[in-house]
């Protein structure tokens, strides 16, 4: 695949964001979307919090929208119209150029991109600074689509993985209600009381004095901070620092399936956040753990937890840091079902866990899948001889220049007949309906007999730039009510052919 280095501003128009008056802005859906930044953006789309009823500068449909300052370079793609403000630009694909290959080497490459921001402190990127961006462009706009479309298929892979461990989570926290009520609302009537008095005992980290070098090492055991609890995972993550062997003497050391819970933050998300650990760890003063007493589960307790999220964070300060303090936490009440009930929980979330995992790797695996497609396609080394188009990649394809007489001049060559005339696209149907017809009569075939026949009939640049359109109307062709073409599958040869329905014994 030949590529060649252009700049936005030679395959796009760039659109600078402005912001409109005022008193235009309104929160009841009246008028435009108004976008303001990044702030706006969601995985793939801007998500409307705001709207205008007068705006200066607008976005269409499929346009890029890049974030122009602090940060820059994030992209998202217009669904609908917009009033885009000063933190953002428009994008819009020029000819043949295609909006999706656009956006996703803009994605892919914001490294690239903030080179030409400018700012110490803020970092900004101007429209003409925008149209300066060196993008590499396949020099046939059919290879543009061909890319988006595979990069496009890779990443609607990984959101319905997404999807599907998002699913698994609310699999058990609707198990869990089921079987234990509400946690707020107790609706069962189980026994209820402190953390310290029925779930198990508390301990609080701390960080052993720093002016002792020694107190710190490499690898004797991990140091867990509030960073490696992260939301929604059950586990932590490897810490980057560790106590030495003099160290451990002074910190505060659990064992496996204790549950560690962020106390101390900088902000009210955090607070609240656990993990199980699956190893023996220290940790520091910003966490609490929870030693839970022989009757209750370890999986059990990490998801009261999980569902007790917003009760747990009402018990912080309301300060600018907050915190929940050891005597607070320790007063914290939570009910306690029989233990049988909880280890039934516990099998259902352990089985669930193993299916999570298997997910969480073919996530990963798809996500490395995906770099490397889009690194082989920005530096055009990405096969694309079996990429075949589909409908909605194809809508804006160039048509071949139309002859004034349409009419089909046919001669006979090996007995068999084709065209000599190039064909406007939109009849090209009745056209290969006419071609198949008057070649195969009784014969089966293959469509690369037919793109034979298209090598003959046409110069071979312009069968090729079609190649796809030709196809794609070939299998239109086979979905028509009243198609004269059937397939099949050769068990002989193991591969699918066509007849003419006429021909069929």
């Amino acid at each position: 695949m030949k590529m060649q280095s252009k700049n936005i501003g030679q395959i796009a128009e760039v659109i600078a964001g402005q912001s409109p008056p005022s008193d235009s802005y309104n929160e009841i859906e009246e008028g435009l979307p108004f976008y303001q930044g990044k702030t706006d953006f969601g995985d793939l789309n801007p998500i409307p919090r705001k709207w205008c009823t007068n705006p200066t500068k607008t976005a269409e449909v499929n346009d890029i929208l890049m974030s122009v300052r602090a940060p820059v370079g994030p992209v998202n793609l217009a669904n609908e119209k917009a009033c885009i403000g000063r933190g953002l630009g428009a994008i819009r694909a020029k000819g043949l150029n295609d909006f999706r290959y656009i956006y996703y080497f803009l994605k892919n490459n914001q490294e690239l991109v903030s080179r030409y921001a400018t700012g110490s402190t803020f970092k900004s990127i101007s429209k003409g600074d925008i149209e300066k961006i060196r993008i590499n462009v396949p020099k046939d706009s059919i290879d543009q689509k061909r890319i988006a479309q595979v990069l496009t298929d890779c990443e609607n892979l990984i959101t319905n993985r997404k999807k599907s461990i998002a699913l698994l989570d609310e699999l058990l926290r609707s198990t869990f209600l089921e079987m234990f009520g509400n946690p707020m609302k107790n609706t069962k009537g189980w026994k209820k009381d402190s953390i310290k008095k029925t779930i198990g005992s508390v301990v609080t980290g701390n960080t052993p004095p720093r002016k002792n070098l020694n107190n710190y090492s490499l690898e004797f055991i991990e140091w867990i901070k509030t960073d490696n609890i992260v939301r929604g995972e059950k586990n932590l993550t490897k810490a980057k620092e560790f106590l030495s062997e003099t160290g451990s003497k002074l910190g505060r050391i659990v064992s496996s399936n204790t549950l560690l819970v962020a106390c101390i933050a900088g902000s009210e998300k955090s607070i609240g956040n656990c993990a199980l650990t699956d190893r023996k760890v220290s940790f520091n003063q910003q966490i609490n753990a929870i030693i839970p007493f022989d009757d209750v589960h370890p999986e059990f307790l990490y998801w009261m937890f999980v569902i007790f999220e917003d009760y747990i964070k009402s018990h912080a300060t309301k300060g600018m840091k907050k915190i929940i303090t050891k005597g607070e936490f320790e007063k914290i009440k939570l009910f306690k079902p029989d233990f049988e009930k909880q280890t039934i929980f516990a099998k259902i979330s352990e089985n669930v866990e193993e299916t999570k995992k298997l997910y969480q790797r073919h996530l990963t695996e798809l996500e490395n899948l995906y770099g490397r497609l889009s690194q082989d396609a920005f530096k055009g080394q990405l096969d694309l001889s079996k990429v075949v188009l589909r409908e909605e990649f194809l809508r804006d394809v160039a048509k071949p220049a139309i002859k004034e007489n349409l009419d089909v001049e046919k001669e006979s060559k090996n007995s068999k007949t084709f065209s000599k005339t190039l064909f406007d696209l939109d009849k090209i149907d009745t056209y290969l309906e006419n071609l198949i017809k008057s070649n195969f009569g009784e014969e089966n075939f293959v469509f690369d007999d037919i793109k034979d026949l298209l090598f003959q009939d046409f110069k071979i640049q312009d069968y090729q730039d079609e190649y796809d359109t030709w196809k794609a109307n070939f299998f239109n062709i086979l979905k028509k009510e009243n198609s004269q073409i059937e397939q099949y599958f050769d068990i002989d040869e193991g591969r699918i052919k066509f007849k003419l329905k006429d021909e069929i014994n």
